[in-house]
């Protein structure tokens, strides 16, 4: 593992974002202003793309990764800091509630889950992105998976065991899908550890060529991704609170 929980890269981090925004887009309701809550907003990237669109946005972060917050979602979105198991939250709120690469951080996600389809209206929608504990990508590299270089992951999750804690705690239509254009820097990121293992505070990604490397084997990561979608090493889960 690497010494810090941040690990990754801002520059990369925008495009995935992107990627997620699209994937998400159908879940607003049509032409209302929705009130939207993100688990773990880090720096509130995509809670700002929701305030821009004129939306009412709410969010939670633990502040793990110690990264500046966009000033307009500072000032503007209602923020909670601190542990998501220990946040109080307004009952029946929400119209979405969503947290990207975040539940596989909490100690108690069945308590999050819980808190979290209380505080969605009825019908409202839930998305979550996490990684796949059943990715092939594991099998392949073992110790060197980089979902594994972050000593703040604590839960990883199959699709199948996080339908039953979703439903559990009263989500219902629970879908789960694997994007293949999720996290597209794992393969070349795991492939670096396995061959080149080292101790850095901030892991892999901090060498500069790795990023080089990242980047000239998107094509490929792809390739094999669609070939085998097992390899891809994230999960989404999306659905709606009972009515």
């Amino acid at each position: 593992m690497r010494g810090h929980a941040w690990g990754g890269s801002a520059a990369f981090d925008k495009i995935r974002i992107a990627l997620t925004m699209q994937r998400m887009r159908s879940l607003l309701p049509n032409g209302k202003r929705a009130r939207i809550l993100e688990l773990g907003f880090g720096r509130g990237l995509m809670l700002r793309q929701f305030l821009d669109a004129g939306h009412e946005v709410h969010g939670i972060e633990a502040g793990m990764l110690d990264v500046e917050i966009d000033p307009l979602v500072r000032d503007r979105a209602t923020l909670h800091f601190g542990r998501a198991e220990q946040i109080d939250l307004p009952r029946d709120h929400f119209d979405l509630v969503y947290g990207v690469h975040v539940i596989e951080h909490l100690s108690d996600p069945q308590t999050v889950f819980d808190k979290l389809a209380a505080a969605l209206a009825p019908g409202g929608h839930f998305y979550f992105v996490t990684p796949n504990g059943e990715s092939m990508g594991l099998e392949i590299f073992g110790d060197a998976w980089w979902n594994l270089e972050d000593p703040t992951h604590l839960n990883f999750f199959s699709g199948r065991s996080l339908t039953r804690m979703l439903q559990k705690a009263g989500f219902d239509g629970v879908r789960v899908e694997i994007p293949i254009l999720d996290s597209l820097t794992i393969e070349a990121n795991s492939a670096v550890k396995r061959l080149f293992p080292a101790s850095r505070r901030h892991g892999i990604m901090s060498n500069p060529l790795v990023k080089l490397l990242d980047l000239g084997l998107v094509a490929p990561t792809l390739a094999a991704r669609a070939f085998a979608p097992r390899l891809s090493p994230s999960i989404d889960v999306r659905g709606t609170k009972r009515g």
